[in-house]
């Protein structure tokens, strides 16, 4: 409800010609309405891909996947909000690195995964994906951020079903949570696993795991 109830209000400050708006708050007003609409898209999208996937109408599609070029195409979603808070994006998976997995899947992961490290990291912050190889035939991918953190009681229910992640116990995952539901279930329907490990202040560091396709070119750990 918030992010629509935002967009409602924000329209009717534009068309109110009473408010007499300057042309600076005129557009930091478009810019609320621009970032409020995304996270109305977003949220939908989590919202439809869940119900496919409760439904049973998800299932894995598994095809050679080119994880560097996976997460360029993510970053390239949030380069207008990291080139407005000065945030470094840094894609560290070596080329060639190709997982045998689902690209709807992945590319749900990623998005949301990325999204809420933007979130979380402070203006001129950095985040940071990487992969390896390890030898039990899986790619673990890490998505570290330089953030607020999170205390061990929220990193204990980040992933739960019955305790979604609200702006009160997580301030890097403003809105349901439902995102980091779905990461869970799609990176463990593909056969992997996922986990955090944050602190107040110091950021988080998200890692999940995917099947390797063969000849990918990961480093070893």
């Amino acid at each position: 409800r918030n992010p629509i109830g935002a967009l409602a209000t924000l329209g009717q400050l534009l068309q109110d010609k009473k408010s007499q708006l300057d042309e600076t708050r005129r557009n930091r007003i478009i810019n609320s309405i621009r970032e409020s609409s995304k996270s109305t898209h977003g949220l939908l999208e989590d919202l439809l891909l869940w119900a496919r996937d409760e439904s049973g109408q998800i299932n894995p599609n598994p095809v050679a996947l080119d994880l560097e070029r996976q997460v360029e195409s993510t970053f390239q979603v949030f380069e207008a909000t990291a080139a407005a808070k000065g945030l470094s994006l840094v894609n560290a998976i070596p080329k060639d690195t190709f997982s045998l997995a689902d690209a709807e899947m992945t590319g749900t992961i990623f998005r949301n995964l990325v999204g809420n490290a933007v979130k979380a990291v402070q203006d001129g912050g950095k985040i940071i994906v990487s992969a390896n190889a390890s030898q039990s035939g899986f790619i673990e991918i890490d998505i570290s951020d330089d953030g607020v953190g999170m205390d061990e009681e929220t990193i204990e229910k980040l992933f739960s079903k019955n305790e979604l992640a609200t702006a009160n116990n997580a301030p890097n995952l403003v809105g349901s949570g439902l995102g980091l539901i779905l990461c869970k279930r799609f990176v463990e329907s593909q056969s992997g696993s996922i986990t955090a490990k944050s602190k107040e202040g110091e950021g988080t560091s998200i890692t999940f795991t995917l099947p390797a396709a063969p000849m990918s070119g990961a480093s070893e750990d």
